[in-house]
This record gives structure tokens, sequence and C-alpha cells, in this order.
């Protein structure tokens, strides 16, 4: 019995080894091609699918510094998997970046709470494989974090996502 238990707990901690080991080369793959490939793009971030436990990725978006209120804006932008993603290992897409921000404020079955005032977000991407994704989120009001969730089709797939200004 003793020796049963000494190796499902070796076992246990080589996965947890192997599970941290992959999740760190993840991420200094991304941060080695995003320094080298897209330095000039200025907004960088994550997304998470809703739909399985290790369908998640990278982010890196070429944005107006300073993003226009109530005035649309275009972009590129390019999505990354992680390289332990189930689907699509380490795979990437470019796509074109259509979004707006525009200010709301924040009510509750029609009355406004209070004279705070929020900046809202939507965007669309079209990637070049006809991958599109939709957004819809938050901005804060130094307007250099966005945070929000997003619905792809092609293959259909929802999660959150994160962007902010390098």
């Amino acid at each position: 019995m003793k020796r049963v238990f000494k190796w499902t707990k070796r076992i246990f901690f080589i996965l947890v080894g192997v599970v941290l080991l992959t999740k760190f080369l993840s991420t200094l793959l991304f941060s080695i091609l995003i320094n080298t490939n897209y330095k000039e793009y200025g907004w960088k971030g994550g997304w998470k699918s809703d739909e399985g436990l290790y369908h998640s990725g990278y982010t890196v978006a070429h944005l107006p510094y300073s993003l226009p209120i109530l005035k649309p804006f275009k972009g590129d932008a390019v999505v990354f998997e992680h390289f332990y993603s189930f689907e699509h290992t380490f795979s990437s897409e470019k796509m074109k970046f259509t979004g707006c921000i525009y200010p709301i404020k924040p009510t509750l079955q029609g009355v406004t709470l209070n004279d705070s005032l929020s900046i809202g977000f939507q965007a669309n991407l079209i990637g070049e494989k006809g991958h599109q994704i939709e957004l819809n989120g938050c901005v804060n009001l130094n307007r250099t974090l966005i945070t929000g969730s997003y619905r792809s089709t092609q293959p259909y797939d929802m999660g959150t996502f994160s962007l902010s200004r390098r």
C-alpha cells in the first residue's frame, strides 16, 4: 500500500510539473514572438474560452494610441492559441479590427444610478480564414484597458478577453 501511495504521489507531482512547464514555455514563446515580429502593435492581452478548460491564448493589436470616443477606428490584430490548446496548437490568425467606444451611464430599470460615466466598447474582427469575432465590453476611463466578452463563428465559441496598451 505504501508503494502505491508513493508512486501515485510521484505521478501527481510529475503531472503538475509538466503543466507548469508547458504554461511557462507558452508564455515565453509568445513573449519572444511579439517582441520580434509585432513590436509596432501597441496593445496586447489574452482570451479564454468558456467552452474548454485549456482553450485560451494571446492577442496583439495595432490600434490607435488614444482610442477616439464615438468615432469608429480600424486596426489589425493577431490572435494566438496556446500551444497546449487541444484544437489548434499554437496557431495564429491575422484579423482586421473595426471598433468603436461610446459613453454610457449605468442604469437599473431605467433609473440612472449615479453621475459617473462608463465607456462601452464594441468591435468586430474578421480573419483571413473567414473567422469572425464579435467583442463587447468596457474601457477604463484612461482608455488603456479593454475587457469584456467575445463570440466567434466558424468555429463557434464564447468567452472573455482583455487588451491593454503597452
